[in-house]
């Protein structure tokens, strides 16, 4: 598995903007061909009040999951083209890590909620 950093969360008004680590799902696929262009980070902010995970740009076709320290996903949902908000459910407390799933690309932070 294949990371790279670009980790770290900073405040913007009520929410934090988290900037994602990433790594390749399977490096032994590639990019098929398809990509001209790097992969671009997701522009997500979260805040923390509301539960809300904010998407300042779309993410469509993509995937965003909240997995537990055993690596278990206890939350999914699948991303449109005109979301622009997530509310997580209030009975997930403690760490996790949220990941967006983007094609061969899983873009992941640590959130508290």
């Amino acid at each position: 598995m294949m990371s790279m950093t670009l980790n770290a969360a900073e405040q913007q008004s009520d929410s934090l903007v988290i900037h994602f680590d990433f790594t390749i799902i399977d490096p032994s696929t590639g990019h098929n061909g398809n990509h001209k262009s790097p992969v671009s980070q997701p522009n997500v902010a979260f805040d923390e009040a509301s539960r809300t995970v904010i998407f300042t740009t779309p993410c469509p076709g993509a995937t965003l999951q909240v997995v537990n320290g055993l690596g278990v996903a206890v939350y999914t949902e699948e991303l449109y083209e005109t979301m622009t908000e997530v509310e997580l459910p209030e009975t997930l407390v403690g760490e996790y890590e949220l990941q967006i799933l983007r094609g061969n690309f899983c873009f992941y932070a640590t959130i508290e909620l």
